[in-house]
C-alpha cells in the first residue's frame, strides 16, 4: 500500500481569530511507507470553526482514495474524529485544485483552543483505505467440533464441522476504519437515519435519540480519543456494507467458532483459565454475574481493540471473547445444529434474527465461552455491538 501523508501543526488561538498556518509537509524518510505530496495549504476561515484545505494528486488520469485525521499537537493517536467534511474526498481523480471543507468544531467543540495537526491519506486506487494496524490472518482449511454438551440447549448437538481456508480481521472493526468507510462512501447507518438507538448503562437499557456510531451515547458524546475503540451501534446491515466495501464479508457462524478456538475444546479462547485468573485479565468483560458493566479489567466501557493479547485464539486472532459481541452472516435457529451440513455450514436459508457471537464489556463470563450463541434482529444495534471480517 503506496500512502501520501501530509502533515501540520497550527498554534493556539482563539476562535474568533483566523487560523496562522505554520509548518509544511510532514518530512518522509527514505525507508518510510509514504511519498511527499507537493501544493497542499491549510486555512481557516476568519470567525468560524471551519477548515479548508487545498491539495494536488499527482498522475492527472489515476484515481485516488483520499481521507483525512486530525489530532492535538501532542496526541500521536490522531483520536479527532473527521465527520463534518465535504468536498474532494473518498474517491478523487489525480490533478489539481482539490479542496476539502471541514467543521472542526461540530466534530470536536474545543478543538480551536488547542494546538493542533491534520494529515491527508492518498492512496492510488478506489479501493479502501484501513489503517496502519489493520491486518488478516489465514486460517487453514480444518475440521473440528463445533458446540457444546455443557452449554445452553442451542449449542447441541456437538458436530463435526470441515471449513475451507480463509482470512480474519485480527481485530475487531474500530472507529477509525469506519470513519474513513464513512468519509469514502458516505454511508448512513441504520440508527443514523432513524435518529435513535439503544444504550446500555448502569444495568438496564435505555432508548436515547441521536445516539449512533459517531456518538454512542448520544449527544453529547463523540469519538474523540476513542477511535482506536470498536466501533458500536451498528446494525447487521451496516456490518455488512462495511465488509462488502471492504472485499470481505461477515464470517459464518462456523468460521467465527473456528477461529476462536481452532481445534482445542476449550471454554475460551485462550483456554479453560477464568478471563481473570491470576489477577490477569484475558478479556474486557462485565462483572463476574450477569449482568452489569464493571471496570475490573480496567475498562468500564469498550477497550482500544487488541488491549487484551493473553485472550487471543491460537490463531492469533484478538477479542473475541469481551470488548463488543460481534454479528456473523448466519440467520438464528436453536435447532440448526442437528441439521447443519458438514462442510462450510453457512446456516438456515431464512431467519428472524441474525447470530452475534464474542460476548462484550457488559457480558459475564459464561457468555464469554467459544461456543456462546447470541441473537438479535438484523436491525437491532447498540453499544456494545460491532463486527469483524472474513475474506475467502
Amino acid at each position: 500500500m503506496i500512502l501520501s501523508k501530509f502533515s501540520l501543526t497550527v498554534p493556539t488561538i482563539g476562535l474568533l481569530l483566523s487560523t496562522a498556518l505554520c509548518g509544511a509537509t510532514e518530512t518522509v524518510t527514505p525507508h518510510s511507507p509514504y511519498q511527499e505530496l507537493d501544493e497542499v495549504t491549510f486555512s481557516r476561515r476568519p470567525t468560524t470553526t471551519w477548515v479548508d484545505v487545498e491539495y494536488t494528486l499527482p498522475e492527472f488520469d489515476q484515481w485516488y482514495t483520499v481521507v483525512m485525521e486530525a489530532s492535538a499537537e501532542d496526541d500521536q493517536s490522531f483520536g479527532i474524529p473527521v465527520l463534518s467534511i465535504v468536498g474532494d474526498i473518498g474517491i478523487v481523480k489525480g490533478g489539481e485544485n482539490h479542496r476539502i471543507t471541514w467543521d472542526a468544531g461540530a466534530d470536536a467543540p474545543g478543538f480551536f483552543l488547542e494546538s493542533w495537526r491534520i494529515r491527508l491519506f492518498a492512496q492510488p486506487g478506489n479501493g479502501p483505505l484501513l489503517p496502519e494496524y489493520s491486518s488478516l490472518l489465514r486460517i487453514n482449511a480444518g475440521q473440528f467440533e463445533m458446540g457444546s454438551l455443557t452449554g445452553d440447549r442451542n449449542e447441541a448437538p456437538v458436530h463435526v464441522v470441515e471449513l475451507d481456508s480463509f482470512w480474519i480481521d485480527r481485530l475487531e472493526i474500530s472507529n477509525r476504519a469506519f470513519m474513513y468507510f464513512v468519509q469514502i462512501t458516505g454511508h448512513r447507518t441504520l440508527a443514523e437515519q432513524q435518529g435513535k438507538s439503544v444504550i446500555y448503562k448502569d444495568g438496564g437499557y435505555q432508548e436515547v435519540v441521536d445516539a449512533h456510531w459517531s456518538s454512542p451515547i448520544g449527544h453529547p458524546s463523540n469519538l474523540r480519543e476513542f477511535l482506536d475503540h470498536p466501533v458500536v451501534q451498528i446494525a447487521w446491515p451496516d456490518a455488512d456494507a462495511y465488509c462488502k466495501w471492504a472485499g470481505k464479508r461477515l464470517p459464518t457462524e462456523a468460521e467465527w467458532e473456528y477461529a476462536s478456538s481452532a481445534s482445542a475444546k476449550s471454554f475460551f479462547p485462550w483456554g479453560d483459565t477464568a478471563p481473570d485468573s491470576n489477577l490477569q485479565y484475558r478479556a474486557n468483560y462485565g462483572s463476574n454475574s450477569c449482568c452489569r458493566e464493571n471496570d475490573q479489567d480496567g475498562f468500564l466501557n469498550t477497550a482500544p481493540v487488541g488491549s487484551f493479547p493473553s485472550g487471543a485464539s491460537p490463531f492469533g486472532v484478538h477479542d473475541m471473547a469481551g470488548n463488543v459481541w460481534e454479528w456473523t452472516a448466519d440467520w438464528y435457529s436453536g435447532t440448526y445444529y442437528s441439521s447443519s451440513p458438514k462442510r462450510n455450514p453457512r446456516g438456515p436459508a431464512t431467519g428472524a434474527e441474525r447470530v452475534l457471537r464474542g460476548g462484550s464489556w457488559i457480558s459475564y463470563p459464561f457468555m464469554l465461552r467459544t461456543t456462546y450463541r447470541g441473537k438479535h434482529t438484523p436491525d437491532t444495534r447498540h453499544n456494545y455491538g460491532g463486527f469483524r471480517c472474513v475474506r475467502e
